[in-house]
């Protein structure tokens, strides 16, 4: 065999190793959003019933920086099996749902709602047993993000036990500001998950930034809706201070004051 043949077999051999490495990184590096509609990413105040369901029927307000979000974690032409909506909600309101996330420009997706049966049983057991059904079997990883108004962060915990090593992050939005089991990371606003994704590896700094500058381009009622409980203070997921961060906190902060002084005023 010639020189010429031998190197032209070292360089083939060569490249489909660092192709097959490659594309097992790459599978190792990917993951699964599954989240929450509801108070996670669309306004709609589950806790106060007519405003929920006004909300539900008339509204497709967003979160500030969710969509932005999403698309930035799942990267470009992510399939909809890699991000899972899992709702309590019922499956008459699937094209008031669709609507709002397509709207808003959400990366493609997999919806998942309660039919009329399934409705009997709580939410708790329903999100329980839809992820199990979805994913028992599953190796693959997954990200985890809900709220606090009703079971998410309880049927996350769960999941956590049920797939042991295979969870990477559990994010709840604090809504209400109740306890959450022992690995839930608070959130207020979506740029406090794009800070904590990038000291994880999994974001960009220019990709953060481009979730905190969504966040800061949103209308107030997106950022933090009345019923969504003031923050004490900046969320702990956000360990250190930057330009964005001080900008996002003032605007929560003056929110909350103006929220404050209307309540006081109230007769």
């Amino acid at each position: 065999m010639s020189q010429r043949s031998i190197n032209r077999s070292v360089f083939v051999s060569v490249t489909f190793t660092l192709l097959f490495v490659s594309s097992v990184a790459t599978a190792a590096d990917t993951f699964v959003i599954v989240s929450d509609v509801d108070d996670t990413v669309k306004i709609t105040g589950v806790r106060h019933a007519a405003r929920a369901l006004i909300s539900a029927l008339h509204s497709e307000l967003v979160f500030a920086g969710m969509p932005e979000l999403y698309a930035q974690m799942l990267g470009p032409g992510s399939d909809g099996e890699r991000l899972r909506f899992i709702s309590g909600s019922s499956r008459l309101l699937d094209h008031k749902i669709t609507e709002a996330l397509s709207d808003s420009k959400f990366p493609a997706y997999s919806l998942s709602l309660r039919s009329i049966w399934q409705s009997l049983s709580s939410v708790r057991r329903y999100k329980t047993e839809r992820l199990s059904a979805l994913y028992a079997t599953s190796q693959a990883k997954f990200i985890l993000i809900g709220d606090d108004t009703e079971a998410d962060p309880e049927v996350y915990a769960d999941f956590v036990v049920a797939k042991p090593g295979q969870v990477r992050a559990i994010y709840i939005r604090r809504v209400t500001g109740r306890q959450l089991p022992k690995g839930s990371i608070p959130f207020v606003t979506a740029y406090e998950i794009a800070v904590n994704e990038r000291q994880e590896g999994r974001l960009s700094e220019d990709q953060v930034v481009a979730v905190g500058n969504a966040v800061l381009a949103s209308l107030d009622r997106t950022l933090l809706p009345a019923f969504q409980v003031c923050p004490g203070k900046f969320n702990s997921a956000v360990e250190h201070q930057d330009s964005l961060q001080e900008q996002i906190q003032q605007r929560l902060s003056k929110l909350c004051t103006d929220r404050a002084i209307n309540h006081t005023s109230s007769p």
